[in-house]
């Protein structure tokens, strides 16, 4: 019993630390941002940070790689040929759907990290974490479309730079789509670019 009382104050801890982090960045860039001043707005102590995180880039870090894994986690669950299926009778996806729930719960968050003052590394890292988690399974032989071979890997990172693209473009402005729209506007733009 106790041990689960003291993981639930370290979760809130770091929670709490993590969401204050995404607060001061969405008013300044990471740089200037101090441990004390992190400390200070959650109102907690610098030996209460140092217990959890090394420095504030150790923060940063675990905060991208929780956000990652879990959209990686969600994208493992999406295939192509069952999307497709979806797509042609005009429903979205439910796992691509999942994917924009979780994505939108956490709106502000990648607002911040995808913004201008958020880490610039950060594109790149979810392009990754995106390829990995869905575009990977796309096989490597090439694709034939109207005569043309396309090598897969082409096709992969076509398919991770759009999703990429939605994305920031969703984020950016407001999420005011539901997530069904977005997995369907999703896969429309990208069976439709494959088709033409």
């Amino acid at each position: 019993m106790k041990e689960n009382i003291y993981e639930m104050k370290v979760a809130r801890t770091q929670q709490l630390l993590k969401e204050t982090l995404i607060q001061l960045m969405s008013e300044t860039s990471f740089e200037k941002i101090t441990v004390r001043d992190l400390t200070a707005k959650a109102q907690l102590s610098r030996g209460t940070f140092y217990i959890h995180y090394l420095d504030k880039y150790d923060l940063m870090e675990k905060i991208q790689n929780d956000l990652l894994e879990a959209i990686q986690e969600r994208l493992l669950s999406v295939h192509i040929a069952d999307a497709m299926q979806y797509d042609k009778q005009n429903r979205p996806y439910p796992p691509m759907v999942s994917v924009f729930d979780y994505i939108k719960s956490q709106g502000p968050m990648l607002k911040v990290l995808l913004g201008p003052k958020g880490d610039p590394s950060f594109a790149p890292k979810m392009k990754m974490s995106l390829k990995e988690g869905m575009f990977k399974r796309i096989p490597s032989a090439n694709l034939i479309l109207e005569n043309v071979s396309i090598p897969g890997r082409f096709v992969s990172a076509f398919s991770t730079s759009a999703l990429l693209g939605v994305i920031e473009e969703w984020v950016a402005n407001g999420m005011e789509q539901t997530s069904e729209e977005m997995a369907l506007l999703y896969f429309k733009i990208k069976f439709i670019a494959l088709r033409v």
